[in-house]
């Protein structure tokens, strides 16, 4: 089993391309490709950690934003240490309720539904199973 500092998990390839960038400069994560959805995400995990043995996963991506006094492309972040918290805040980070979806919310007015009925600030489908694993 491979040892390794972090496990960033992205839905998509494209929510990953920024970071595999920046990874061929500071090479200390792996990235894993999910693929979309609850089950996809439970299947890559699962097959990943019989493999390697990270120090730390992280699930990461794109979110439908629910709270309107957060603007697009706020950095939104929930689960996290102290340290990397501090960091997330100093770089214009939001503390945010996430809500996992079975599927996409569309429209304005799904979105709407899911903030009053949930709370949530963002929506997102990959992380509850991904860290329910972890």
């Amino acid at each position: 089993m491979e040892a390794l500092p972090i496990l960033v998990c992205f839905a998509v390839k494209e929510e990953a391309q920024l970071f595999e960038q920046i990874l061929k400069i500071r090479p200390r994560a792996r990235v894993l490709i999910t693929g979309i959805g609850k089950k996809n995400a439970e299947t890559a995990i699962i097959k990943a950690l019989q493999r390697l043995r990270p120090a730390m996963v992280i699930s990461s991506g794109f979110a439908g934003g629910l709270n309107p006094d957060l603007a697009s492309g706020t950095i939104v972040f929930d689960r996290v240490d102290a340290e990397m918290e501090t960091e997330l805040l100093a770089s214009g980070g939001f503390g945010a309720k996430f809500h996992c979806a079975e599927r996409i919310a569309t429209t304005g007015m799904e979105k709407y539904a899911l903030r009053k009925a949930t709370g949530a600030d963002a929506v997102e489908m990959e992380s509850q199973a991904i860290g329910a694993i972890c």
